[in-house]
C-alpha cells in the first residue's frame, strides 16, 4: 500500500491509498495532517505517522472519508434493506423513509457521513427531547441511525460506528395496562355482534388486529375448536398487503365452547347475508369481512377494527382510557395470574420466545412457591439441629 508526504501551509500532509469506492468505483485516499516544521526533524516525525497510518488503513482501522451525506446513506440503506423488509413487514420501507425525512434530514441530512461525530448524534438526540419527543421514539430512531451507520462500515463507508461511542437511549420501564373482567365484559355486551365476536376471539387467542383480520374460514376448525395464525394484513401506502405473523410462525391454539359457539353464529350470519347477496360463502372468505363484501372477499382493515374499538369505548364506563391492544395484555396477565407458566403464555400468544412475556407480564404472577419454601426451611433447620448436636458432643480423649 502506497503512501506519500508533503509540506503544505505549515504542516505536512500525508496521503495512502485505499480500496476502491464500492459505489463510483473510484480510488479512494486517507489523509491526515502532522503539525510538524519543514526540518529533518519534523521530516522524520511525518515519516513515522505516515508508517503509521499506512498500518491503519491496511488492517481496517482507518478509511476514507465518504464522499456521501447522511442522508445519502439513509436511502441507499433503505433500498438495500427494501426486500427483506417488505417479505416480513410490507409498510415498514415507507415508514422509516417518512421517519428520515421528518427527523433525520433536517439535522444531519447534509453533513457529510465521514465527518459525523457522537458529539452530533448526541446533540441530534437532545433537541429532539426538546421538542417534546418521548424517550421510547428517541430510542427507536437511534436503533435507525445505528443499523444505518452499521452498514456504512460494512460497506468501508467509514472505518467506526458513531453511533456506538454515545448512550444507547434508555426509556423508563412502562406497565402494561390490561382491561378488568368487568370492563371487557361490559364492552363485548355493548357490541353489535359481529364485534363482540371479534372482540371474544382477540380476547381468548391475544393475536394481534393484523392476525385477526386476515383470519380465513378455513383457519378454523370449529368441529376441533381450534385456530391456525399464519399471515396478517399490514397497511402499506394505498391499501393493505398480506405478510406473516410479527414472530415469523404459523401457531395453532384451542378454543373454548363460548368462543367456538359465537363463531359458528357469526358464520351463520356471514353466509345468510351472502345468499341475500346471491353470492356464496367459500372457505378462503375473511371471517371478518366488510359489508360491502358479502362473499367475504375483502377483509376489514387493521385500522378500520381499531376505529371501531374507539368507538365502542364511549359507551361503557371505564373504558376510556382502554385500546384494542389491551385485550392482548389482559391475556398474558390473566394467564400469569391463574399460574400458567410462560412457555404455555406465550405459545398462546403468539410471542417468539417465552423470555418475552416473562419480562413484559412476569410481575403478574403471583408467588406460587410455597412447598419450595417449605422445604428450604425444613433444610436450615435440619441443619441448625445438627450443628447444635456437634456443640454438645463430647470431645474425643487426647492421645499421650
Amino acid at each position: 500500500m502506497r503512501g506519500h508526504k508533503r509540506f503544505k501551509d505549515g504542516a505536512w500532509r500525508l496521503v495512502v491509498e485505499a480500496t476502491k469506492d464500492p459505489v463510483t468505483g473510484k480510488r479512494r485516499h486517507v489523509n491526515r495532517t502532522v503539525r510538524a516544521p519543514n526540518t529533518r526533524a519534523g521530516a522524520q516525525a511525518a515519516d513515522v505517522e505516515l508508517a503509521r497510518l499506512i498500518v491503519e488503513v491496511t488492517s481496517g482501522e482507518a478509511a476514507p472519508s465518504a464522499h456521501i451525506t447522511v442522508g445519502e446513506l439513509l436511502m441507499r440503506w433503505v433500498e438495500h434493506r427494501r426486500r427483506a423488509w417488505e417479505a416480513r413487514s410490507p409498510g415498514q420501507p415507507d415508514w422509516t423513509l417518512s421517519v428520515i425525512h421528518k427527523h433525520f434530514i433536517p439535522r444531519v441530512g447534509d453533513v457529510q457521513l465521514g465527518k459525523l461525530r457522537p458529539v452530533d448524534i448526541d446533540h441530534m438526540y437532545s433537541r429532539w427531547r426538546q421538542d417534546g419527543m418521548s424517550e421510547s421514539s428517541v430510542r427507536r430512531l437511534h436503533n435507525l441511525l445505528h443499523s444505518a451507520l452499521g452498514q456504512a462500515v460494512r460497506w468501508d463507508l467509514i472505518a467506526t460506528n458513531p453511533a456506538d461511542r454515545i448512550e444507547r437511549p434508555q426509556p423508563a420501564k412502562s406497565k402494561r395496562k390490561a382491561p378488568s373482567d368487568d370492563v371487557l365484559r361490559a364492552l363485548l355486551d355493548a357490541a353489535d355482534e359481529d364485534y363482540a365476536c371479534y372482540l371474544r376471539l382477540a380476547a381468548v387467542t391475544g393475536a394481534r388486529r393484523g392476525q385477526l383480520v386476515a383470519l380465513r374460514w378455513s383457519d378454523l376448525d370449529l368441529t376441533a375448536s381450534s385456530v391456525l395464525f399464519t399471515r396478517a394484513h399490514a397497511r402499506v401506502r394505498g391499501g393493505v398487503a398480506e405478510k406473516t405473523t410479527k414472530a415469523d410462525v404459523d401457531y395453532g391454539i384451542a378454543l373454548d365452547p363460548e368462543t367456538v359457539e359465537a363463531l359458528r353464529a357469526h358464520r351463520t350470519r356471514c353466509v345468510e347475508r351472502a345468499l341475500a347477496a346471491g353470492a356464496s360463502l367459500p372457505p378462503t372468505a375473511y371471517v371478518f369481512a366488510r359489508p360491502t363484501a358479502p362473499d367475504g372477499s375483502v377483509a376489514w382493515t387493521p385500522s378500520a377494527a381499531s376505529s371501531a374499538f374507539a368507538r365502542l369505548r364511549t359507551k361503557v364506563p371505564g373504558a376510556e382510557g382502554v385500546r384494542a391492544h389491551d385485550l392482548r395484555h389482559w391475556l398474558a396477565t390473566s394467564m400469569f395470574a391463574d399460574g400458567f407458566d410462560p412457555v404455555t403464555v406465550a405459545g398462546r400468544g403468539g410471542w417468539s420466545s417465552p423470555t418475552v412475556p416473562m419480562k413484559v407480564y412476569g410481575h403478574f404472577a403471583p408467588a406460587r412457591d410455597q412447598a419450595a419454601a417449605a422445604i428450604l426451611a425444613r433444610r436450615l433447620a435440619a441443619a441448625e439441629g445438627a450443628a447444635s448436636l456437634d456443640d454438645w458432643r463430647p470431645s474425643a480423649p487426647r492421645r499421650t
